[in-house]
């Protein structure tokens, strides 16, 4: 596989949404404090599925295992592990902290084949590497035949990712996502 098709692009645009803004932190931190006022979980499971969140992570039941499991992100916040802040800017700013568990390697085989994506198993014989852009499929590299394997710094979870809603979709979204895509979440009764 050609390495331009083994590495996500860095920003995606969705084919059916167009352009809105490269949205920064800065910009989208002074309304998170309304995050809680007048959601709609449709709109929130709708854009979780639009800006393709659901290709890397699961929440409700409903996604893939990439990236982090979302369904802990509401337990992270109460715990004070996770701020508000600290996930938008994991949103925007992907590559700025990961989990080692989600570091992306990239081998390359003594055949001169390169191979990106997340190691998801390994032995003292093979190592199993997925990347979301292969959809469900994973592929096996003998151990016997690498001959570099190296950390990547950059995440697989592309940036831009949000370059294509609006403001109040992108807390909509956020909304979802503290929820745990959870319809009976405290933040989405309404107030008055």
């Amino acid at each position: 596989m050609p390495p331009e098709e083994l590495n996500p692009p860095k920003t995606i645009v969705t084919e059916n949404r167009p352009f809105v803004r490269n949205w920064t932190v800065e910009e989208l931190t002074p309304d998170l404090i309304n995050l809680d006022r007048n959601r709609s979980f449709e709109k929130g499971q709708a854009l979780f599925k639009a800006a393709s969140c659901i290709q890397c992570h699961k929440l409700a039941g409903e996604g893939n295992e990439f990236g982090p499991n979302l369904a802990e992100t509401a337990k992270k916040l109460a715990d004070l592990k996770l701020s508000k802040i600290g996930l938008l800017r994991e949103v925007i700013e992907p590559s700025k902290e990961m989990a080692d568990k989600y570091r992306p390697r990239t081998i390359i085989t003594t055949q001169g084949q390169v191979v990106s994506g997340l190691v998801v198993q390994r032995d003292k014989k093979t190592v199993r590497i997925a990347n979301p852009g292969w959809g469900i499929k994973t592929i096996e590299v003998p151990v016997a035949d690498i001959e570099e394997e190296t950390e990547s710094k950059i995440s697989l979870m592309p940036t831009g990712l949000l370059v294509t809603l609006q403001r109040e979709e992108i807390y909509e979204l956020l909304a979802y996502i503290v929820a745990g895509g959870d319809a009976n979440h405290p933040l989405y009764r309404r107030r008055e």
